[in-house]
């Protein structure tokens, strides 16, 4: 795997999948790190409640996520141009927290127009949980750039790389 994250590599893009609500702190603190080093972290969430998900009226009224939120800049466009997120993403934020558009696990093809031209934009792209794993890693589907999966599987904590 080649150095995607570590002091002096190359500024990257990357794409956090959010799972489970208990998880996303400690995903929060893996990706200010990243943010730290120079990285755009884009975090994304849920549309709306969807059993234990993350979701974005989650990042506006849960105290700890509104705190570790309060210096990310929101992407509430659904339909938002390429040329409006390259520039968007140009700013000088290291996180950004968008939407997938959905109320439902993982659907790449019900996704947002904004979700999808992100996951199109971006160097590399970590998931959470083992749905996301059998959705991205463990599918026949190709992508552009690299999937990273981090699951608990028979109590193990498992890192996967596609």
């Amino acid at each position: 795997m080649k150095n995607y994250f570590f002091v002096g590599a190359k500024k990257q893009k990357i794409l956090w999948l959010a799972d489970e609500s208990g998880e996303v702190v400690v995903d929060l603190l893996i990706a200010k790190f990243l943010a730290e080093l120079g990285h755009i972290i884009i975090f994304a969430v849920k549309e709306a409640p969807f059993f234990k998900k993350v979701c974005l009226a989650d990042t506006r009224t849960d105290p700890v996520l509104v705190k570790e939120f309060e210096t990310a800049h929101f992407i509430h466009e659904k339909t938002i141009s390429k040329n409006n997120l390259v520039k968007l993403l140009k700013h000088d934020k290291n996180i950004y927290v968008v939407s997938d558009g959905t109320r439902e696990d993982l659907n790449l093809l019900l996704a947002s127009t904004t979700f999808s031209r992100i996951l199109k934009e971006v160097d590399c792209v970590i998931s959470r949980g083992m749905t996301q794993k059998q959705r991205l890693i463990d599918s026949h589907f190709s992508f552009t750039q690299p999937i990273i999966n981090i699951s608990l599987e028979k109590k193990a904590l498992m890192v996967t790389y596609k």
